[in-house]
């Protein structure tokens, strides 16, 4: 199961209180919808993974803010369209924006910091690493005469 990046307590910061009301009351009754929320900041996870999983080791633990604030902008995108929570320009640039940020970090061209890249030095099977060393300086056959 894939976590979140983020939290409502984090949509909220982020956004303000009324609006992650708005996003997240499905039955109309003014109070947030814990379940719609967390399951579309789940998705958002898992959007955000489907960029970063060929370059970065998952899962991410612990994760960045960037993380966090991407999840928000993609969550608050998919959650508009219902009822009272209609998408604007400005909620469609910024999940534009955090897309293209993310299809130029599965370019190679951005990177995200504090994540663990993936790398050929590192081998991920059973969760063991591979440890490349130089030759031994000393040994009988560096020391020569001494």
């Amino acid at each position: 199961m894939t976590t979140a990046y983020a939290t409502i307590s984090d949509m909220a910061k982020l956004f303000g209180q009324r609006e992650v009301t708005i996003l997240g009351d499905r039955n109309n009754d003014g109070q947030i919808d814990d379940d719609v929320l967390n399951a579309a900041l789940v998705a958002a996870a898992e959007e955000i993974n489907a960029y970063i999983s060929d370059l970065y080791l998952l899962p991410v633990a612990p994760f960045p803010s960037r993380l966090a604030q991407m999840s928000c902008h993609i969550a608050r995108y998919h959650l508009t369209g219902g009822d009272g929570a209609l998408e604007t320009d400005p909620i469609k640039a910024r999940y534009d924006s955090t897309i293209r940020f993310l299809r130029d970090v599965a370019a190679s061209k951005l990177s995200i910091q504090g994540l663990i890249k993936k790398s050929s030095d590192i081998s991920t099977a059973n969760n063991a690493a591979v440890v490349v060393s130089a030759r031994s300086l000393w040994g009988r056959r560096n020391v020569g005469g001494y």
